[in-house]
């Protein structure tokens, strides 16, 4: 469908102007008469593509436009967090509002709900409402853009792994990692970078509120929780994956079912229940035949695993050694037990747990999870 360009137009002066008869008169000054067939143009090459509500009820919006690809986003990337972006191979380019066409910013006031960001009551008199209303001409677009929300635009490469993405959902909670109000957990920036890493790679099966949770976290404790909870949710996938691969030599051909979907089945439809323990063994069993660094990391930095390194072939006893602490220090996380029997863990030891957990989650959806299709 064609966007219009009255109605856009309309929509923008409707965030100052309220009354229906003013809003009727109102106008935004339009494009010199030999550029106006161009401006149009520019607006009729404009093809919505998907609406992306990622976290924090961040509303974006993917649009193409004359055989490049873009995401809007509702807030302005802060400079200093450019330069990551332009050094991070990802196949995007930050494009500055000033070098959009008018009729591109017209199309995202309204994509993008912009909300007014109210100054003086009379400064948007005179810069927006009596222009708009009684001036010869309408309002310059631009100082409608002045007092609205801030807004970025992204355009995505072919070559970007986010160019075939249908939502771009995981390519909104990247960029949102990069804005300081979605930051504020004492977690390592080793986790920040992993967190990043995850939303990069853009797999299906990824909860990422609970990676945000623990962003903004205020206490390592918390952090170290929800971090927990994406691992558990991988929980089924390594028996799953046994079965699967199993149904799949029986019947000779692939089935059209993912490991995690078909968990989900074993559990609502059967009845299956894991044994949290065991499945957070299997996993970690298999994140140490992968890599033995991070637990020996985790020996050097957190006193309860300081007797657990790993050195030559890795004994199953190792891992369940791990996992049985591992699992300890959540459970009193989540419950309380009597307080001269708990682990004394500190700020850092969470911060650190936090931080292994991660890589493990990293490894799994990297590994063998599918990018969205």
């Amino acid at each position: 469908m064609s966007l219009n360009a009255i109605e856009l137009a309309s929509f923008a002066l409707s965030r100052f102007i309220h009354d229906t008869e003013d809003l009727a008169k109102a106008r935004i000054k339009p494009p010199p008469r030999e550029l106006r067939n161009h401006a149009l143009q520019e607006l009729r090459d404009i093809k919505p593509v998907t609406t992306v509500n990622a976290y924090d009820g961040q509303k974006a919006v993917r649009y193409d436009w004359r055989d490049s690809k873009y995401i809007a986003i509702p807030f302005d990337l802060a400079h200093q967090k450019l330069q990551l972006l332009d050094d991070s191979e990802d196949g995007l380019e930050y494009l500055s509002a000033e070098e959009l066409p008018e009729a591109i910013s017209l199309y995202l006031i309204r994509a993008l709900e912009l909300a007014p960001i109210y100054g003086n009551e009379l400064t948007i008199i005179d810069e927006i409402i009596s222009p708009a209303i009684d001036g010869e001409d309408g309002v310059e677009l631009t100082a409608i853009l002045r007092y609205l929300q801030k807004y970025s635009v992204i355009r995505i490469s072919e070559a970007s792994i986010y160019s075939s993405s249908p939502t771009a959902n995981h390519l909104v909670n990247y960029l949102i990692t990069f804005q300081d109000w979605a930051v504020s957990s004492p977690l390592a920036e080793s986790s920040l970078q992993t967190i990043r890493a995850i939303f990069h790679s853009d797999k299906d099966h990824l909860i990422g509120r609970n990676l945000f949770w623990a962003l903004e976290s205020k206490s390592p404790r918390y952090g170290f929780l929800e971090c927990y909870r994406t691992l558990e949710f991988l929980f089924g996938f390594p028996r799953s994956k046994k079965l699967l691969d199993s149904l799949k030599k029986i019947g000779k051909a692939s089935l059209p079912i993912s490991e995690m979907e078909l968990a989900r089945l074993c559990s609502n439809e059967l009845g299956w229940r894991l044994v949290e323990r065991d499945a957070l063994t299997n996993l970690l069993r298999e994140y140490a035949d992968y890599r033995v660094d991070p637990f020996n990391e985790l020996a050097d930095n957190c006193e309860f695993f300081s007797k657990l390194r790993l050195a030559g072939p890795v004994k199953a006893t190792q891992i369940t050694h791990y996992a049985e602490m591992l699992y300890k220090i959540r459970n009193q996380t989540v419950h309380q037990f009597w307080p001269d029997e708990e682990l004394i863990v500190s700020h850092d030891d969470y911060v650190n747990l936090a931080d292994f957990i991660l890589g493990c989650i990293f490894y799994f959806y990297d590994k063998y999870f599918q990018r969205i299709t």
